[in-house]
């Protein structure tokens, strides 16, 4: 990202010790990976992919030092292609507090005959009991896809790329009955799966409910973040969700022309503002009446600045998926 992309002093080989999080798994090993804590099950480092011993139990890493109310974890879920081997799944955690006190979503292989994951679950474990919402996958998964947990508020969401293109095919959502304080973030397998590429965010940028991005319209999102007072905040804008380094971290969206636009333009496009006392703000989208726009689509993806920070940017949030409309 270039100084003059996000108008802030920034500084790409300074180090960002900020919330954003990515991690890879690349050194091999047995017991929880360094950072990490192991709350049940035996997990190793193998080839650069986490798995267990492959027990058939709940086996949940937690990652040191992260404990947010509000989040976007997104992980890599491999399948350990065995037919008729046992139930398997991988999963991502958030508001951890302990094996029956968390938030979760999941996919899993639940027909062993057909060797692929092929549900996808949203669970709230509580000591009382487990409140699960499942759906059957649109598209099997024999191999891997990429899993997105969100966690905001009163209210939780799972999407899938059952492709790994760059785009969630399936969303589950549903409400959060009683986990709602913050906790611990990981990652959660049972059986012979495989876990790669962890990546948390701790801003969520969403679409409103049931909006949708037409010409000539205004589209409407919400953005969720850290800040406990007002913040100024930018969105930009990109036709690929590439991502490149930034410091330590990664911005989720390619800079191209679309990008340097969104930022040269932010305030004629409703790509920049203030959050409210609470860290939120609902950005609105300003889509030009231009019928060539029609199917094209953007990725988006917003930061909050802080000049007390290293290079400026506190939250990086997670990019979205904007296909334009009639």
């Amino acid at each position: 990202m270039t100084r003059r992309a996000l108008a802030f002093p920034v500084l790409l080989a300074a180090i960002l010790p900020a919330q954003e999080f990515t991690e890879t798994f690349p050194t091999n090993g047995k017991g929880a990976p360094t950072g990490w804590t192991a709350h049940s099950g035996k997990f190793e480092v193998l080839g650069g992919k986490l798995i267990t011993d492959g027990a058939p139990v709940w086996s949940y890493l937690t990652k040191d030092g992260y404990k947010p109310t509000n989040c976007v974890i997104d992980v890599e879920a491999g399948y350990y292609g065995i037919p008729n081997a046992s139930v398997q799944f991988v999963g991502a955690v958030a508001r951890f507090a302990q094996d029956k006190d968390t938030l979760m979503g999941k996919i899993q292989e639940n027909n062993t005959a057909t060797a692929d994951f092929d549900r996808g679950f949203l669970l709230e474990r509580t000591p009382s009991g487990t409140t699960t919402l499942w759906r059957e996958l649109n598209t099997k998964v024999p191999n891997s896809a990429i899993l997105r947990f969100m966690v905001v508020g009163n209210r939780m969401w799972m999407q899938v790329d059952e492709d790994k293109n760059g785009r969630f095919e399936q969303t589950l959502t549903t409400t959060i009955q009683s986990t709602l304080t913050a906790g611990l973030i990981g990652v959660c397998i049972w059986g012979l799966s495989e876990l790669d590429n962890f990546e948390y965010h701790d801003s969520v940028l969403r679409g409103a409910d049931n909006a949708v991005p037409r010409i000539g319209t205004t589209y409407p999102m919400e953005l969720t973040t850290t800040a406990r007072r007002a913040t100024p905040w930018r969105i930009v804008l990109s036709a690929s969700n590439q991502g490149f380094a930034f410091g330590s971290r990664r911005i989720p969206v390619a800079r191209d022309a679309f990008f340097e636009l969104s930022l040269a333009h932010g305030s004629v496009l409703g790509l920049q503002g203030d959050t409210d006392a609470s860290g939120k703000a609902k950005p609105g989208l300003v889509i030009p009446n231009v019928e060539s726009l029609i199917g094209f689509t953007v990725f988006a993806t917003a930061v909050t600045l802080d000049a007390t920070r290293p290079e400026g940017v506190d939250n990086i949030a997670n990019e979205i998926e904007i296909t334009f409309s009639r």
